[in-house]
């Protein structure tokens, strides 16, 4: 991610570090916003990441309880 001023505004340019050669995404936002914005990334980030885990642990359980019914 990079970030430039230009006109007032602070500009990011969002990037895949997977393939950076895939289309970037760019935003602009004035800077009395980028307090908001950043905290908003951050909880959008974090919101993303317990989603993640909680999907993996409810298919274990899943699994777990296919195994258990097997067995009875």
């Amino acid at each position: 991610m990079a970030a430039t001023v230009t006109g007032g505004k602070v500009s990011f340019k969002v990037t895949l570090t997977s393939d950076p050669k895939l289309p970037f995404k760019l935003w602009a936002f004035y800077p009395s916003y980028f307090s908001t914005l950043l905290f908003t990334l951050v909880l959008d980030h974090i919101r993303m990441v317990w989603a993640s885990i909680l999907s993996k642990v409810q298919a274990r359980l899943h699994y777990l309880e296919l195994k258990m019914n097997e067995k009875f």
